[in-house]
């Protein structure tokens, strides 16, 4: 079961992402806000949003390793006739876990916006996203079709039996400015 968590290891890039996403939130937990992560719908993104589960994975391997070093210490300095402090080596996984912890459900209970374009590439790879998503526990889960043209592709139709789809309509013109904005928001009620 871990390895299907593991497949998803992430990297300095990733890290990068949740440091900030980490801070920003810690730095703003008493508000409630509205974070826009703008991402592709690749493995950075799976990356990303496993992260989390991924650590506390690795986190309670490392938990048990070290409360099995603390029970050998212990059986030594019985021996040795010693009485060993806290263990700050397990203070701080345990820290660490439940900083991952308050993240990952932080993310699991948000609404994850996925935003793809009526293009075969697009389509698979936010379709690869969203199951991958679902296998990580993510629910809440809603679809922006850009640059829709009226005809919904196949595997768009198949998506709406599950969640919700807003369509976001091909403009002639760039949507800049307030006016223009206010016509996607518009389109996608």
């Amino acid at each position: 079961n871990d390895f299907g968590v593991i497949k998803h290891s992430p990297g300095m890039e990733e890290y990068a992402i949740f440091y900030t996403f980490q801070k920003l939130f810690n730095n703003n937990k008493d508000k409630k806000e509205t974070l826009i992560f703008d991402m592709p719908p690749t493995a950075l993104s799976i990356r990303f949003f496993s992260l989390p589960k991924l650590s506390m994975i690795w986190l309670d391997k490392l938990i048990d390793l070290r409360y099995k070093i603390i029970n050998k210490k212990k059986i030594i300095d019985k021996v040795k006739k010693e009485n060993s402090s806290d263990d700050k080596v397990l203070l701080n996984l345990l820290e660490q876990k439940q900083n991952y912890q308050k993240i990952h459900n932080v993310l699991i209970h948000s609404t994850i916006h996925v935003v793809l374009n009526p293009e075969p590439i697009s389509i698979n790879e936010s379709i690869n996203l969203i199951k991958d998503l679902e296998e990580l526990g993510y629910k809440d889960i809603v679809i922006h079709l850009n640059k829709y043209k009226k005809e919904i592709p196949e595997k768009i139709r198949e998506l709406e039996q599950k969640y919700k789809i807003i369509n976001i309509p091909l403009f002639d013109e760039m949507p800049v400015g307030i006016d223009r904005l206010t016509l996607i928001t518009d389109a996608g009620k």
